[in-house]
Formats: structure tokens, sequence, C-alpha cells
């Protein structure tokens, strides 16, 4: 994420003429600092260890529930209307995302999830990947309050970042995992593949997601 909040800060100086959206008040920080911590921080740190619990592809099929949640909590929290065509697709979603997850694996997947302590394993990284979407959903909610108000997406998306990146920085160095994180960053091969995965990712995505919220 510190990667990102560079290129986006390039980006905010190319495009509103300063590197931090200065002009930005405390009630747009709250809301975008708690989507920050939300969304990007836990949301997104219950979706990585999902990766490594039961792989990319099905901590992907999870993500789609993404927009059920996002819809759900927008119906609870700002009363908008859900539409049938609307409860419809949440309904075929939902079905498909637990038809991908319950689905019979391979033999070499059997093997692998066989025994209690595996299948445990399985169904905790389930539930970590709906950590994750639950904590994009919220992000996405809360980034929908701190726009209010016309706030431009690039500064409301350097915001989110900026707090994440402080909050999950604390996070590490209360754990001493510091040293050890910058060590790992002398591997030059995965300094490319972060700096590759920060642009696409916390730079474009999220960006791209704070502009679709706006419209």
């Amino acid at each position: 994420l510190a990667m990102a909040v560079f290129y986006l800060s390039i980006a905010h100086l190319v495009l509103q003429g300063q590197w931090w959206p200065v002009g930005a008040g405390k009630e747009p920080w709250f809301w975008l600092g708690l989507s920050g911590i939300v969304g990007l921080a836990i949301g997104d740190a219950f979706l990585f260890q999902a990766y490594v619990s039961i792989g990319p592809r099905r901590s992907q099929v999870v993500m789609t529930t993404v927009p059920v949640m996002s819809t759900v909590l927008a119906w609870l929290i700002f009363k908008e209307v859900l539409t049938a065509v609307e409860l419809l697709a949440m309904t075929f979603t939902l079905f498909g995302v637990a038809w991908v997850v319950s689905e019979r694996r391979s033999n070499r997947s059997r093997i692998a999830f066989a025994g209690d302590d595996n299948r445990r394993i399985y169904l905790i990284g389930v539930l970590l990947a709906l950590g994750g979407a639950a904590g994009q959903a919220g992000g996405l909610l809360l980034s929908k309050k701190g726009l209010e108000g016309g706030f431009p997406p690039l500064s409301a998306t350097v915001i989110r970042m900026v707090v994440a990146t402080a909050a999950i920085w604390l996070f590490t160095l209360l754990r001493g995992r510091g040293p050890a994180t910058i060590g790992a960053l002398r591997d030059r091969r995965a300094l490319i593949l972060i700096a590759g995965g920060a642009f696409t990712g916390p730079f474009l995505g999220v960006w791209n997601s704070m502009l679709a919220v706006e419209h």
C-alpha cells in the first residue's frame, strides 16, 4: 500500500496540483479514513489469508458476494430500494458461490483436504474470504458517505490509502514484524511484483472503485 500511496500522490499532483488533499475537512477524513481501515486494511488482510487457506480461485469466487453485501448494507443503512431484478441477481450470485465453494474436488484435492484438520482449515478459509468481502463492502459504503458533497474520488483514494497504510504499519510494528517486513523488500523480484501489483490493484483498482461509487 505504501507504493500505492506514492503512485496516488503523483497522480494527485498532476491532476489536482497538490501532493495531498490539503483542503479536505474533518468529515471526509473521518469517513474515508474509516473506509480505508475497514476495506483496505482489515478486508484485504482477511482476503490475503484466505488465499493461503483456500487458494485465489475460490477466494475470488467468494469475493463476488461484495455487490450483494454492499446492496444489503445500503438497503439497511441508506434505505435504498431493492428491485425484483436485483433480488434475483443476488440469489443467483449466492447460489453460484455456494456451489463452487462446496463442489466436489479432484482426487488430488480430496487427498489434500482429507481429515478434520484440513476441512477446518478450508472452512476457516471460506470464512476469511467472506470477511474480506464484508470488509470491501463496508469500505465502499463508508466511502460513499465520505464522497458526499462532490469530494474528488482521487483525493478520497489518497486519504483511504494513507490511513490504511498507517494502520497496517502500526499493526506490523506492534507485532514486532517491522524489521522482517523491511528486510523482505531486499528481494528484487518480489519488489518488482509488489510494485506492479500496487499499480494495478490499490492504485488503479481502488481509484476506479471510487469513481464508480461517485456515479
